[in-house]
């Protein structure tokens, strides 16, 4: 598995950026977490203080007045990058005192966001050796996601639940609600991911797994009780 600043790097090459422009601004993201990051200035220049401004595609730039003339290397723009379907695509610049640092690429919440794994819930079935996988999105996900519904759309998400150990049938029943029927006594493990409603063409979230031993031990990596809730952290 590359490591991410070999990835960042490997990146950077990819959009014709050598490492000398590895200060350049981007975006980190997670569950529409939008952080602001760069590197050090590296032109010697002394002592160096950060200004960092924003805008929406087509508009003008504007301060964020918290990330002004600063020493940090990042600057949480969550709150003024929040997806919205009817405007969504924003910039960002970073000045090194008075100079132009860089200003990323165009960032689209939607499409660019790390979306974390769905929080799965497994109980047991009414059949033996059967269980039943309720997904839900992680509490900022579905925050977003809720707010921006079309009114035509039943669904935040749309899930995905396969079987990756041993074997086991599964059938959808609702949307993000499987029940999972494992033949036998061998253990059967499965994972689940999800896509946005309002773009189901970009990639998946994170996976969240599960595993079932016998008709009534389940496990995450570990003896858990029977009824538990498992994904990740908003």
């Amino acid at each position: 598995m590359l490591r991410p600043v070999l990835v960042l790097v490997l990146l950077l090459y990819h959009h014709g950026c050598g490492v000398s422009c590895q200060e350049r601004p981007y975006f980190v993201s997670r569950n529409f977490h939008n952080v602001l990051q760069w590197g050090e200035d590296g032109s010697g220049g002394g002592d160096v203080l950060y200004s960092v401004f924003w805008a929406r595609y087509g508009t003008e730039f504007v301060p964020k007045l918290e990330c002004q003339n600063m020493r940090s290397l990042s600057c949480n723009l969550s709150a003024d990058t929040t997806y919205d379907y009817h405007s969504s695509r924003f910039l960002a610049r970073v000045y090194a005192n008075t100079t132009l640092l860089g200003e990323t690429p165009t960032f689209k919440p939607l499409e660019d966001t790390v979306l974390g794994p769905p929080l799965l819930k497994v109980v047991e079935g009414e059949l033996k050796g059967s269980v039943e996988v309720l997904c839900s999105l992680p509490p900022r996900v579905e925050e977003v996601l809720t707010k921006n519904k079309l009114s035509y759309s039943h669904y935040d998400a749309y899930y995905n639940l396969t079987i990756t150990t041993g074997n086991a049938d599964v059938k959808e029943t609702s949307n993000g609600v499987f029940e999972v029927q494992r033949p036998g006594v061998s253990k059967a493990c499965g994972a689940v991911v999800y896509r946005p409603y309002l773009n189901q063409q970009r990639s998946p979230s994170q996976e969240a797994s599960f595993c079932i031993n016998d008709p009534w031990h389940l496990f995450h990596g570990y003896c858990c009780p029977p009824v538990s809730w498992w994904g990740a952290s908003p």
